[in-house]
């Protein structure tokens, strides 16, 4: 059986990438757990 996730809070922010770029964090809270992530600016072209 799937366990039941319950959100308490999230966020996000504004950060610096790796190229010194704007992009954003967003921060998730669990009764339990706190997950992070980011996205990178994309930077390739085809």
């Amino acid at each position: 059986m799937l366990k039941k996730f319950e959100i308490q809070d999230c966020s996000v922010r504004n950060i610096l990438d790796s190229r010194g770029t704007l992009t954003v964090e967003a921060t998730v809270r669990l009764p339990d757990a706190v997950g992070i992530s980011s996205a990178p600016s994309g930077a390739s072209t085809g």
